[in-house]
Parts: structure tokens; C-alpha cells; sequence
């Protein structure tokens, strides 16, 4: 018999295997450990081998103990699952309901081939139960948004007052996925739990056209060619490498002024995927583009202990198109900071200046204020911050915390940090070499 149930683990397979290869405009980013650990926060503070990303100026403000440092490599991700579609899909695969329907219905085929009145109820009865509850479950996944980041990059740095430099390269993968149930699709299997219902009262079948040939014992039709239901995915893979430099002008009261001139390749991803046919061809999806960018940084010591930054990333606007028409857009990102300085603790307050558009689908806008600790006790870091969302909507959570650790041992340091609310959640980890 063909199966009503075979519909969700084909959408399922078709959602768990787009993750993977997925990738509108972009958020500022926090991604290296010590930052996430420290509320994201870093235009005033970022050690040497972050400077190129956070702010170029401040390859002339470092610490006076700072020559050299490489990184390899930063590697973070991100998830924003306000929507809780993890939840809603494990949820339902927890609730086996496929099986379940795939019982009650050979029950049913077993009942009618039989004929007994009595025994054709109950099984009915069963089917439709398990099939609503396979509805519910169904719709309880459609609208949902999960948007996603991941990003690598490698980097060396050697700061200085008269020509600080940084080389780096990065790749950042952003991206969304939205389940759209169809209100088609969801009449077509309500049709099934009517009919089933019907069976159960009245103890024969109907004409609601879900028969093959109209015929209980032929079976049901098969729902698979039917189905309108989709999932879209959009995103971008922006893959950079750039030269940072940076000088201190004493003409201009010592402010330390940074260019990270970078160019810029940009693979954009867009899909709208049908359940009748879930495979993905990357290649249809995908459109490509080279191009350049400036990131322009300022930073300053602005008293003993104390320094100040301000950066713009991706100083001109960039939009890149999609297959299916949609744009990618690279906005410019304003973001200050300032931070204070001891021998053994940095306290950092960054603010956007600019409201910034989160990656994905969620359509939801961002301008965070972070706030972070970092206690240095020589050879373990330990970190801690929080960050407020300040164009959040009034249903998503506006704060995140944030906590970490650094390991510095002969030149060489570790750092992990984690960030995290009930609707993100963000790791990063890190290996670099510094003196």
C-alpha cells in the first residue's frame, strides 16, 4: 500500500541533509573565543592576532609586550533557533509517528480485506488518531526559521606604532532554512483523518477520493507526487584575505587610524527545494562574484589604562544577486568601543553605531551593547560577558551570556568560549602562537 507517512522522513532527510552544505546581510561577528567569551566585544581591546578583524588600528596600540603573533586557527559557529525548529524535528522523530501510522494503516488494509464491521472500526479508529497526530506534528514544524554561521580563519600580526601589519584570511558561511507546509498539503492529509473517521463511525468507507480507484482495498493513493510543500534555503559564503596597516599619527593627538584593504569572493546560495524532488544541486543554486572591500579602523589611548576604538567594516555597500532573484547584501557595520587595562583584568564595552540585518532567514534585525570581563592570572584567562540586543522584537530574547577560558604556556595559547540563551547558541575555540 502506498503509505500517507512516507512524506515526512523524505522533508526531514531533505532538511538534515541541506545543513551541511549551506551557507542576508551580515552582522559584525564575534567569532574568535576571547571575544564570544567577553560578550563579543573587541574594537577596543582585540589581542594582536584579532586585530585585523575587529579593528586594524589597533596593530598601533598594543600591548608594549606584544612583537609577533600567528594564529592557527580561530574556528567558530553560531545557531539562532528562535523558532525552536531543533526542538519542533527532534520532537518529532522522538514521537515515531511515521511507524506508528504505517502500523495503523496496514491494520486498516488487514480490516477491510477482511470485512468484519466491528474490526474495521477500531482499526480505523487507530488510524485516524495516529495520522492527526502526525498533522499536528507536521504543522507544528512548517514556518519555522534556524539561521546559522560558521567561520575559520588563519592570521599573522606583527604590531608597531610606526607600521603595524596583519596578513589574514577568513571564510564566514551564513545562512537560513524555512520549512513551508502548505495549506494544500495540509487538506490533502486532513482528507485521510476525515476519511479514517468516517470509517470509524460509520463503519464503511467514503467517497473522499483517497482510494485508488476509489476502492478501499486497492489502497490509498500515494501522496508523494502530490505534495507541494518546500523548504527554502538562502545564503552566502564569503571567503577574504586582506592586508592590515596601521600608524600612530602624533600630528593627529597620537590616534592610531587602520586600512584593512581585502579582497572578496562571494558564493551565494539560494533554493527552494520541493519534497517530490529534495535533492540539492549546489552548482543550480549557486552564484559567484569577485570582489574587493576596505574595513577602516581608530583607536587611542585615551588615558593610563584606557583605550578607545571605532571601526567600519566593509566600508562600501556591496548587494549580490541570487538565482531566484533575492539579494545578498554587505552593508557597512559601525561599531565603538572603549576598554580599561591593569596588569591583570580588561573591562570592555562595545556598542553598533549601525543596525545590521542577522544572517538567514529570521528577517530579524541586530544592534547589540556587550559588556565583558577578562581576569588574566598569568598562565589561565578567564573570561565572562554579556551581550543586549537593542533592535531585538519583543517575543525573541535579548541577552545573551557568555563565559571562557585561555591557556598561555610559553608562547603558545588555547582559548575556548561559549555564548548562549533560549534561542542562540555559539562555540568557538582557538590555537595561536604569541611573544
Amino acid at each position: 500500500m502506498n503509505k500517507i507517512s512516507r512524506f515526512i522522513p523524505v522533508f526531514l532527510g531533505m532538511l538534515l541533509g541541506m545543513l551541511p552544505v549551506l551557507t542576508n546581510a551580515a552582522t559584525f561577528g564575534s567569532y574568535d573565543p576571547r571575544s564570544l567569551a567577553m560578550g563579543g566585544t573587541g574594537v577596543s581591546h582585540a589581542n594582536i592576532d584579532h586585530a585585523a578583524y575587529y579593528n586594524p588600528a589597533l596593530l598601533s596600540v598594543a600591548q608594549e609586550d606584544d612583537d609577533f603573533s600567528l594564529l592557527i586557527p580561530t574556528i567558530g559557529v553560531r545557531a539562532y533557533d528562535p523558532d525552536k525548529l531543533l526542538d519542533a524535528l527532534e520532537s518529532h522523530q522522538d514521537g515515531n509517528y511515521e511507524t506508528a501510522v504505517d502500523n495503523s494503516m496496514d491494520n486498516l488494509d488487514t480490516a477491510t480485506a477482511g470485512g468484519v464491521p466491528s474490526e474495521i472500526q477500531t482499526a480505523a479508529i487507530e488510524a485516524a488518531s495516529t495520522t492527526q497526530r502526525l498533522l499536528d506534528s507536521y504543522v507544528n514544524i512548517s514556518d519555522k526559521a534556524l539561521d546559522f554561521e560558521l567561520h575559520a580563519g588563519v592570521g599573522m600580526a606583527i604590531p608597531s606604532k610606526s607600521l603595524g601589519f596583519a596578513v589574514s584570511a577568513s571564510g564566514r558561511v551564513m545562512g537560513g532554512v524555512v520549512l513551508n507546509i502548505t495549506d494544500a498539503d495540509r487538506i490533502l492529509i486532513q482528507r485521510y483523518v476525515d476519511e479514517m473517521q468516517y470509517v470509524a463511525t460509520n463503519g464503511v468507507a467514503s467517497d473522499t477520493g483517497v482510494y485508488v480507484g476509489g476502492v478501499p482495498s486497492n489502497g490509498f493513493i500515494d501522496l508523494q507526487p502530490r505534495l507541494t510543500s518546500n523548504a527554502s534555503v538562502r545564503g552566502a559564503m564569503i571567503i577574504e584575505g586582506g592586508l592590515s596597516l596601521s600608524h600612530e599619527f602624533e600630528s593627529l593627538d597620537n590616534w592610531s587610524i587602520g586600512i584593512t584593504p581585502k579582497t572578496v569572493q562571494i558564493n551565494t546560495y539560494d533554493y527552494l527545494v520541493s519534497i517530490e524532488n529534495s535533492e540539492i544541486d549546489e552548482d543550480k543554486g549557486k552564484l559567484s562574484y569577485d570582489d574587493q572591500n576596505i574595513d577602516i579602523g581608530f583607536a587611542k589611548k585615551i588615558s593610563e589604562g584606557w583605550k578607545f576604538g571605532l571601526v567600519v567594516k566593509n566600508a562600501v555597500k556591496k548587494e549580490y544577486k541570487t538565482v531566484l532573484g533575492n539579494t545578498i547584501v554587505l552593508e557597512p557595520t559601525a561599531r565603538a568601543g572603549i576598554s580599561h587595562h591593569t596588569n591583570w583584568t580588561t573591562v570592555a564595552l562595545d556598542v553598533d553605531l549601525t543596525e545590521n540585518d542577522r544572517t538567514g532567514l529570521t528577517g530579524e534585525k541586530t544592534q547589540y551593547a556587550a559588556l565583558g570581563m577578562e581576569f588574566d592570572l598569568s598562565l589561565i584567562q578567564l573570561r565572562i560577558g554579556a551581550r543586549h540586543n537593542m533592535s531585538t522584537e519583543a517575543n525573541r530574547e535579548s541577552n545573551i551570556l557568555s563565559a571562557g577560558v585561555g591557556l598561555y604556556l610559553i608562547g603558545f595559547h588555547l582559548d575556548a568560549g561559549v555564548a548562549k540563551n533560549d534561542d542562540e547558541a555559539a562555540a568557538a575555540v582557538q590555537l595561536g602562537f604569541q611573544f
